[in-house]
């Protein structure tokens, strides 16, 4: 089964951006109690396919108990799933749609696929073009919010995209009157993370110069574009997940997490070198940056986002399967730029699954990357509706490499998942979040509920 997209409300890019926004559930009364209890049906341990409530409306979501992810302290001793994150909506709209296909010279383009009244998953094979793992540049000074895409081929006409990943990054804006146009492609590109230095727009991205193997390049995304390659002396053979962020002027690029190394980059050469190194208790080398994050004024912090990939089997072809995982993390905004606190782990909301994608275990698409069960990648998160005095976020995820999507976190839903917020922030009414099909580790059963959890 899968569910239509039903509400329309509006979307801010930024405190003084407003659009369209598409619901992929519809929106609950409020948002102190955003989420509905409801039973799974059909979770077992040999079927992982559970239906659960989610905001007043029934989904799939997947029992992963089987995946095991094996970091103490992030399940503790039983494997959950946790969805976190509401009002799911399409990143791009429709006249940003229009603009890529005016971009590439489409002759014979879909019908409006970002459709937020009727939209349906589309086979890669019928789409000209696919554009996944969206990030957000905020606004800055006169220049309003805007986004960067990753476009690869889909199964239309022929795009001309290079490299070896043969895959573009563009950077789409809105014009006048409404119509969006792309301001710059970035060929042989993908995976950018945005941000502002010094009143001027860049990002990082990730250039394969070979298969399975990554760089790391910095942008300056205005005119003159300029592009230089970052280097680190004790970088591995292939790198990606560097989130960069900027302090008096200075560009930082978190380079890992655990420890959390803290590289400076001189803009000229592209060299990067040490500058702080910290480790937080408990944590795991296994932690991959995500999103570099904002200040959040409720807990005093910086907080962003991060991944685990946990690896499984597919017990009926005997293959290894592996999954996306998120987890907040909260750092000092000033030097040594500590990571001191670290969230449970989390799923978003499946979406592809949910409108016509085939499963990913059930249908024979075992690896071949026909819905969002398996990657749930997510490049920005950033301050939601309410600004920087807020407590909400945004984030913005690619959903199977194939869609983009934005999902907001209500400050009420952060601040009782992850207890990092000042007093009266904190209702106690659960972590605001969905837990599906929880296993015991001891007892091998499952806790047949989908509920909210508390603290």
């Amino acid at each position: 089964m899968y569910v239509t997209l039903l509400t329309v409300t509006q979307r801010s890019r930024g405190p003084d951006q407003t659009s369209k926004r598409v619901h992929a559930w519809p929106a609950s009364p409020g948002l102190e109690e955003p989420f509905v209890r409801g039973n799974p049906t059909g979770c077992s341990l040999s079927n992982r396919k559970c239906h659960c409530r989610f905001e007043g409306t029934e989904q799939v979501c997947w029992a992963e108990a089987l995946i095991k992810d094996r970091v103490s302290g992030m399940y503790n001793k039983s494997w959950t799933v946790r969805l976190l994150g509401q009002s799911i909506a399409l990143a791009m709209q429709p006249s940003e749609e229009l603009a890529i296909n005016r971009h590439f010279k489409v002759r014979k383009p879909h019908n409006i696929y970002h459709d937020p009244f009727s939209f349906q998953y589309v086979p890669r094979k019928d789409l000209s073009w696919i554009e996944y793992n969206p990030a957000v540049l905020a606004a800055s000074g006169n220049s309003a919010a805007s986004t960067l895409y990753n476009i690869r081929q889909g199964g239309g006409e022929h795009l001309n995209l290079s490299g070896v990943a043969h895959t573009s990054v563009l950077w789409v804006a809105d014009g006048r009157r409404g119509r969006a146009k792309v301001k710059l492609e970035i060929r042989n590109a993908e995976d950018a993370r945005p941000f502002v230095l010094n009143g001027t727009a860049h990002a990082i991205f990730i250039r394969y110069r070979k298969a399975r193997f990554k760089d790391v390049w910095l942008a300056r995304l205005e005119q003159p574009y300029r592009e230089v390659k970052l280097t680190y002396v004790h970088r591995r053979g292939s790198e990606g997940n560097w989130l960069p962020f900027v302090h008096d002027s200075q560009l930082f690029i978190s380079y890992s997490l655990c420890p959390h190394r803290v590289l400076a980059v001189d803009l000229s050469s592209g060299v990067c070198t040490l500058a702080y190194e910290t480790t937080a208790s408990g944590c795991t080398p296994k932690e991959r940056g995500s999103a570099s994050g904002v200040y959040h004024a409720a807990s005093g912090n910086v907080v962003g986002l991060g991944h685990l990939k946990s690896y499984g089997s597919q017990e009926l072809r005997g293959l290894k399967s592996y999954g996306y995982h998120h987890f907040l993390f909260a750092r000092l905004s000033e030097p040594p730029f500590n990571i001191i606190h670290r969230s449970s782990l989390f799923r978003f909301p499946y979406v592809l699954l949910n409108h016509g994608a085939a499963s990913w275990q059930y249908a024979g698409q075992v690896g071949s990357g026909t819905s969002d069960f398996s990657v749930q990648f997510a490049l920005s998160l950033r301050h939601g509706d309410s600004g920087e005095s807020g407590n909400d976020f945004m984030v913005d995820i690619g959903a199977g490499d194939l869609l983009g999507l934005t999902a907001h976190i209500s400050g009420h839903a952060f601040c009782n998942f992850t207890g990092w917020c000042t007093a009266g922030l904190e209702h106690g009414r659960g972590f605001g979040g969905i837990v599906c099909a929880q296993l015991d580790t001891h007892t091998h059963t499952h806790a047949h509920a989908c509920a909210t959890r508390g603290k």
